[in-house]
């Protein structure tokens, strides 16, 4: 997800599934994060730092103090 602040991972209730005109699976922005002005999906193939990454989100979300929003997620911090 890329906002005005950056780059995250999107939420599932900021996208969903979707198909283009020739059929090809992809995502798209959901109704909820259009109405909140969200940003816009982009696929990144990055390189990241994955003990980082694994440290950042588990344990689950809800009992890691240090995610409190989906912005926390920033991708810009994990590949640092």
């Amino acid at each position: 997800m890329e906002h005005r602040r950056g780059t995250r991972l999107a939420i599932d209730d900021e996208a969903v599934p979707n198909s283009t005109s020739t059929g090809e699976a992809t995502f798209a922005l959901s109704e909820l994060a259009r109405r909140a002005s969200a940003g816009r999906l982009v696929w990144r193939d990055l390189v990241v730092n994955h003990a980082r990454l694994h440290t950042d989100l588990g344990p689950p979300a809800d009992l890691n103090p240090r995610i409190s929003t989906p912005a926390d997620l920033n991708l810009d911090k994990a590949s640092a």
